[in-house]
């Protein structure tokens, strides 16, 4: 869920630690990642449970290939031949029950009441933590709560009431909705790599090398496989204008994402140059225009960049978010 990404750095920001001293910052990121880590493998571990039981089960090579499918095996006849349907979330107790006994379904019931409140209540407080801090809006408490809390389950409410003699209609909606939430990861994950992965921000907190080469590669391999979840969920056989919106759309995330990750992209390449061999012209020749244009921006404009050098070019970091996490004082400037 990417309100998940921003849950998690807000409730950091929950914790005491003393922020001015490196030794006490190193050993609360430890046990942050611990508690994150052991949350994410649980969950991990209940959605491997639940893919391969349905997948044991109820997958055929027929039903998955059949027009109109795939579809799943709910039962054979004697002869061995599928009973190709689908399974949606309305009637997967009945499947697990008919291939599990009638326990399963009473256990199913429970584990998807408690999915739902957890992730009814990480949204709810992802978008409390948004308003309070992110946006800084300044509203009572009552009327924070009742509104994120109004947002988080009010269109579910909506889309229950309004589906709610049409089952395969609520399956769709299901199912959109889960593309949705997975092509909206990299807006939250994106950003999150971009900050631990700047010293100007973390300084010497800031992720290694190695570390860094490996969560952008998955970082970008979450992306290709949310491109790949929409061309599947789109399919063949649609009107031209659906493809010509998808591509529009399309463009403009990819546009949007690379916004994001453009300085690190420069960053990267850079990296990757002054790795080659001292005797390449082409590594000189970069590597010489790079500096003209570094002496070009000295001149034009001074100030502070990321690298704190007075007429450096770059950014200005006159951030008092980032100002008030390095010193501590988060919570008494009524941000998180």
């Amino acid at each position: 869920m990417p309100h998940n990404i921003y849950l998690h750095s807000a409730l950091v920001l929950s914790r005491k630690v003393n922020r001015r001293k490196p030794a006490h910052v190193k050993e609360a990121n430890k046990y942050f990642a611990i508690d994150s880590g052991i949350a994410l493998l649980i969950s991990f571990v209940i959605n491997l449970a639940v893919v391969s039981v349905f997948a044991y089960h109820f997958f055929d090579d027929a039903c998955a290939n059949t027009v109109g499918g795939p579809l799943a095996c709910l039962s054979r006849d004697l002869e061995g031949v599928c009973d190709c349907q689908e399974i949606g979330l309305a009637g997967a107790h009945d499947a697990l029950a008919g291939a599990l006994g009638k326990s399963a379904k009473y256990i199913w019931g429970v584990g998807l009441l408690a999915a739902g409140q957890a992730s009814t209540m990480t949204g709810t407080y992802a978008g409390q933590y948004v308003m309070e801090g992110f946006l800084d809006l300044k509203i009572p408490l009552w009327a924070r709560v009742t509104f994120t809390r109004f947002v988080a389950i009010g269109p579910g409410l909506v889309v229950a009431i309004l589906t709610e003699n049409n089952q395969n209609l609520s399956d769709k909606f299901q199912e959109a909705i889960n593309v949705f939430n997975s092509v909206l990861l990299s807006f939250s994950l994106l950003p999150v790599l971009h900050f631990t992965s700047s010293p100007a921000i973390m300084g010497e907190h800031v992720s290694g090398l190695p570390l860094t080469v490996t969560i952008w590669a998955l970082a970008f391999g979450v992306l290709a496989i949310n491109i790949y979840l929409v061309v599947l969920r789109i399919g063949g056989g649609q009107p031209w204008w659906v493809y010509f919106l998808t591509a529009f759309v399309g463009v403009v995330y990819l546009a949007f994402s690379y916004s994001l990750v453009k300085e690190d992209f420069a960053k990267g390449f850079w990296m990757v140059v002054e790795a080659m061999p001292e005797g390449w012209v082409v590594k000189r020749r970069l590597l010489e225009g790079r500096k003209a244009r570094e002496g070009e921006g000295g001149k034009e404009g001074g100030g502070v960049g990321i690298g704190g050098a007075e007429g450096s070019p770059g950014r200005r970091l006159d951030n008092p978010l980032i100002e008030s996490v390095r010193d501590g004082e988060g919570e008494g400037s009524g941000s998180t």
